[in-house]
C-alpha cells in the first residue's frame, strides 16, 4: 500500500471506527484474500465494535498493494459509499477521487489495444506509479519474481516504467488485460483509459 492510501485511512480512522459495519465487511475481504482466516478470528475477539473496526483498518494497511482498493470496494458493496468517498477525498491525487465510482471496470464494452499503449507510451513512462502495478503483474504471473526485481533495482520511476511497459508489450493480450486491471485497482484509471481504442 502506498503512503497516500495509508495516510487517507489513518486520517479517517475515527469515522471508520464509529460507522463501519464490521461483520458485513469480513466475507468480501476474506474472499478477496485481503484477510486470512486467522486474522478474521483475531478481529472477532474484541467486544467493542469500534475496537474491531480500528484493528480491521490496521490489517488493511498491512495487506499489500490491493488492500486499499478492495477495502473501498467492500465499503461500496455494503452500502457505505459515503465512507468510501470520504476516504478517497483524503487521497491527495485527483485520480483517487474520480475512481470511487469506477470500481475496476476493465472492459466496459471497450476494446484494449496494444497500439493504444504504443501511441501513449510516453505518458506511461512519465506518469505511472510502478510499484503496485508490478506487484499485480507478478501475482498474475505476467512477470516473474526475477523480472520484478530487475524493475525495482532501477531507482527512478521513469526507468522502472520503461522496463515494465516493455515487458507488458512483449507478453500479448492477456498481459495487456492484467495491466489495465492493475492500473484501475491502483487508482490510475486515467492511464488505464489510454489503453482502449478510441
Amino acid at each position: 500500500m502506498n503512503e497516500e492510501h495509508r495516510t487517507a485511512l489513518t486520517q479517517s480512522i475515527d469515522d471508520i471506527s464509529q460507522n463501519l459495519d464490521f461483520a458485513a465487511m469480513l466475507p468480501y475481504l476474506r474472499a478477496k484474500g485481503i484477510l486470512s482466516q486467522g486474522q478474521v478470528e483475531d478481529l472477532q475477539s474484541p467486544s467493542r465494535q469500534s475496537t474491531r473496526n480500528m484493528q480491521l483498518v490496521d490489517c488493511i494497511i498491512q495487506a499489500g498493494p490491493t488492500g486499499f482498493t478492495e477495502f473501498i470496494n467492500a465499503l461500496n458493496k455494503n452500502g457505505k459509499t459515503y465512507l468510501a468517498e470520504m476516504i478517497l477525498r483524503r487521497v491527495p491525487s485527483a485520480t483517487g477521487q474520480q475512481n470511487v465510482a469506477r470500481q475496476v471496470h476493465v472492459g466496459s464494452g471497450r476494446k484494449l489495444s496494444a497500439k493504444a499503449l504504443t501511441k501513449n507510451v510516453s505518458q506511461f513512462y512519465a506518469k505511472m506509479a510502478p510499484t503496485e502495478v508490478t506487484g499485480h503483474l507478478q501475482s498474475a504471473e505476467i512477470i516473474t519474481g526475477h523480472e520484478a526485481q530487475q524493475i525495482f533495482v532501477e531507482r527512478v520511476s521513469f526507468q522502472q516504467n520503461i522496463l515494465l511497459v516493455g515487458m507488458v508489450q512483449q507478453r500479448g493480450p492477456k498481459a495487456l488485460e492484467v495491466f489495465a486491471k492493475a492500473l484501475e485497482e491502483t487508482l490510475q484509471g486515467h492511464l488505464a483509459d489510454l489503453l482502449y481504442e478510441e
